[in-house]
């Protein structure tokens, strides 16, 4: 989950889309995470975000 300005997404979900690809990440620790990505795209949010989602867009 993101909150951007509607104008900004294609931008905001390309960055994120492109640092998801990688497949990983170095900690500060040195320790490498990796990951697979099934899919990725925009979706309704579900009950349990809702009360994230306010936060992240309350101005």
């Amino acid at each position: 989950m993101f909150a951007t300005e509607p104008a900004t997404e294609h931008v905001v979900r390309g960055r994120i889309d492109l640092a998801l690809a990688a497949g990983r990440m170095q900690g500060p620790d040195a320790g490498v995470t990796r990951w697979r990505v099934h899919s990725s795209g925009r979706s309704d949010l579900t009950a349990e975000e809702a009360g994230s989602a306010e936060r992240l867009t309350d101005t």
